[in-house]
């Protein structure tokens, strides 16, 4: 069972660059399979098609990073410049790997806590 295919990529992007996008499922298959245990085992079919969407959102992000134009406009003293390229990010974000091993029920994050509550209770005396 393919977690994620090339034919799950061109269903959202079917001009899709077969070499790179075949790469990029490579990558985040390898990388997905070492951070998130689990992947590995039997999925049921739900989890099956969470993980396909997480997955291919990853790769679809990753096959567009790097898009996008510079463009410098000016007219007599004034100019700007705009830059619409989008920044390269990791093929798996951390948010992603959350999501998967949520889907999996293996997320066992937490957010940040201190416990401030005194291991011993102090007394106080007050000597008049």
């Amino acid at each position: 069972m393919a977690l994620l295919t090339l034919a799950d990529i061109r269903a959202l992007e079917p001009n899709v660059d077969e070499n790179k996008a075949q790469a990029l499922i490579e990558d985040v298959l390898s990388l997905a399979r070492v951070k998130v245990p689990g992947l590995t085992g039997t999925l049921s079919l739900d989890q099956q098609d969470a993980i396909k969407g997480i997955l291919r959102e990853q790769v679809l992000r990753r096959y567009s990073s790097g898009d996008g134009d510079i463009q410098q406009q000016s007219a007599g003293p004034f100019s700007m410049t705009v830059d619409s390229r989008s920044t390269r990010t990791p093929i798996l974000s951390k948010f992603a790997m959350n999501r998967l091993r949520d889907v999996l029920g293996t997320n066992t994050g937490t957010a940040f806590e201190v416990d401030t509550t005194p291991v011993e209770v102090a007394t106080w005396e007050v000597s008049t």
